[in-house]
């Protein structure tokens, strides 16, 4: 039987068809930040940010199997739930549940009932949720795993219009300066907008190239990187461990990095750039196996150091995500950075 802790997690992931969201007052509704789990009182996502027809809403989400909820819990008389501004539900209700307000009687609360948007069956979506958090047990994780899928979202678009060589160059350069020269790397790209345009086999000068042309050195070791990528059609990476596989990458990406970095840089651009793009290669080429042992990497290594993002999220959230200390694995750091950067955008 489903409950609610499962729509809470069913929400979380995102596991439902967002593309033509509509409330029950017909408004249409645009999913940019799903909010923050919320394990005290009160609603059961916080800083949640949502379009609805168009306009920006910043604000609490509350969820129940059956939109009756909302008054049956008297969250209509209590003011910690003065800042919903949707109302998730299961199943739909009588048309006066599907009309709701806050306790001042003033704010008109939209509802999205989720049942015809789910991609499975109820109870299929439910078992799906559960078997995922057997292997995320906490909320750190899920958002980390929400990372992740954009990050290979990123790099399959971009190996769909660039070689695999230019994609992978770029993005260490990039993640090489950043944050000290992300602006000037991205000014050098923007000067060159017919790029967007460019598909495969152009001969177009990756941004390696245009740094290159500044400073005269170069950043990195071209055969090396070519050699890794026609390495990636021979290696069986299933039949590695994970601390194996590390290491291995690890040396790779120094080979192909000539400057000098400590090696907590290494690991940052190894898990920022050079996993989730052969994650996103591995699928494209549908050998989701070997995809599957770079995921577990996230997983199974340590996090990495603790830096300006993690601490401020840790010391400023700590109520809402339900962690005292610092993330464990990779998937939680990552996590946290995806809070960062949606908290520090609203």
């Amino acid at each position: 039987m489903i409950q609610e802790s499962d729509l809470q997690k069913i929400w979380l992931m995102g596991i439902f068809n967002k593309e033509s969201l509509i409330t029950e007052n017909g408004s249409k509704l645009d999913i940019i930040f799903e909010g923050i789990l919320n394990r005290g009182q009160g609603p059961d996502f916080r800083y949640a940010k949502i379009y609805l027809d168009d306009r920006l809403k910043i604000g609490d989400i509350e969820l129940h199997l059956h939109a009756e909820s909302w008054y049956e819990h008297v969250h209509h008389l209590n003011v910690k739930y003065e800042n919903v501004i949707l109302h998730v539900c299961l199943y739909r209700g009588d048309d006066d549940a599907n009309i709701i307000k806050t306790h001042t009687h003033k704010n008109e609360i939209p509802v999205l009932i989720l049942q015809p948007y789910l991609y499975e069956g109820i109870h299929q979506t439910a078992q799906i949720v559960k078997m995922f958090f057997a292997d995320n047990r906490n909320v750190l994780e899920c958002y980390g795993c929400k990372w992740l899928k954009q990050r290979i979202q990123h790099f399959t678009i971009l190996f769909k219009r660039y070689r695999v060589a230019q994609v992978l160059s770029d993005g260490i350069v990039e993640s090489i300066g950043y944050p000290s020269n992300k602006f000037v790397i991205n000014y050098l790209t923007n000067q060159h907008k017919r790029k967007l345009l460019v598909r495969k086999g152009s001969n177009l000068p990756s941004i390696q190239n245009r740094l290159d042309s500044i400073n005269g050195s170069s950043i990195l070791n071209q055969d090396a990187l070519n050699s890794f990528v026609n390495k990636l059609e021979d290696r069986r990476l299933v039949k590695m461990n994970c601390v194996r596989m590390e290491r291995m990458l690890l040396d790779d990406l120094a080979a192909i990095i000539t400057m000098g970095l400590k090696k907590e840089k290494f690991r940052i651009i190894l898990y920022n750039v050079l996993c989730p793009s052969m994650i996103a290669y591995f699928i494209n080429t549908r050998r989701f196996e070997e995809a599957g042992m770079i995921k577990l990497l996230y997983q199974k290594c340590r996090a990495l150091l603790p830096n300006r993002r993690t601490r401020a999220v840790l010391s400023s959230n700590v109520n809402f995500i339900g962690v005292s200390e610092n993330p464990s694995n990779l998937l939680s750091y990552f996590g946290l950075i995806y809070l960062s950067k949606n908290i520090e955008n609203i």
